[in-house]
């Protein structure tokens, strides 16, 4: 039984070194874990509480390591929805612009439309001002050649 515990503390150094080597924080940790059952099943209890030691430590590391990833990627979410806002801020802004600009070129044509309409009627206006002057001076030219006509026919008659 002695025997299988201390094949199994030396199984289980190769085993934490190569996780060291190979940096891989979950193996480091249940080999230490594994160490400091083992060195315990031997009454190796200096041992045993190092390697519990070191097992604490590397709980703490990969808490840590997998918090700091965490608060990243909520850090990277929060960025990536400001920035989708911005976006969408950007967008709403360049519709409002479209629309303002739609706004200006159609109240442009409706004023120059407007314009258009107010010179026509002016020249309509003044057309028949003048057609109406001309034929005032036409009928005064017929009255006074009636007159005229008249007090020949009255003169004479």
């Amino acid at each position: 039984n002695m025997e299988k515990i201390y094949r199994a503390i030396e199984n289980l150094q190769k085993g934490l070194q190569i996780a060291k080597d190979e940096n891989v924080l979950y193996e480091i940790k249940n080999s230490y874990s594994g160490l400091a059952s083992a060195c315990e099943q031997k009454n190796d209890y200096k041992n045993a509480y190092h390697y519990f030691r070191l097992y604490a430590q590397q709980v703490d590391k990969i808490m840590n390591r997998e918090n700091a990833e965490s608060v990243r990627r909520m850090q990277f979410s929060i960025e990536n929805e400001k920035n989708q806002k911005t976006i969408e801020l950007l967008r709403m802004n360049a519709q409002i612009r479209e629309a303002e600009f739609r706004i200006q070129r159609v109240f442009m044509y409706t004023a120059g439309a407007g314009g258009l309409l107010m010179l026509t009627v002016v020249f309509f206006v003044l057309r028949a001002r003048k057609q109406k002057q001309k034929t005032d001076v036409q009928m005064a030219k017929l009255n006074a050649e009636l007159l005229a006509h008249k007090e020949k026919t009255n003169g004479t008659g």
